[in-house]
């Protein structure tokens, strides 16, 4: 049986999707400089730094499993999706590829399909 999509979950997670990529993909990595981030969150974010990873991906990880159910293809495709939108700040002058990052989203997205 195919699980049921649900729309207004499927909106959220393409919305945390294209968010996560234009936050990864900016030229800082600060999130304070972006100003329609609530700014306790921002700053939380810019403090703790890899852990931000883990905290966003197992939100992603959590509408994306909630509109499309909790399925091991659906885990590797977000998986493929952190790897992808890391590599590319190897050609950012300000930013910084990091296996920990990438480790920190990984680790986000499994606790999002427990």
């Amino acid at each position: 049986a195919s699980a049921r999509i649900r729309p207004f979950a499927v909106g959220l997670a393409a919305l945390g999707l294209g968010t996560l990529a234009y936050l990864s993909l900016r030229p800082s990595a600060f999130l304070t400089e972006v100003g329609w981030i609530p700014r306790w969150l921002s700053q939380w974010a810019d403090h703790h730094g890899v852990l931000r990873n883990t905290v966003a991906f197992l939100a992603l990880g959590l509408f994306v499993f909630a509109s499309v159910g909790r399925r091991p293809p659906h885990g590797l495709a977000l998986a493929a999706f952190a790897i992808v939108i890391e590599v590319p700040q190897i050609w950012l002058p300000q930013r910084v590829f990091d296996w920990r990052d990438i480790g920190a989203s990984l680790g986000g997205i499994a606790l999002a399909l427990k």
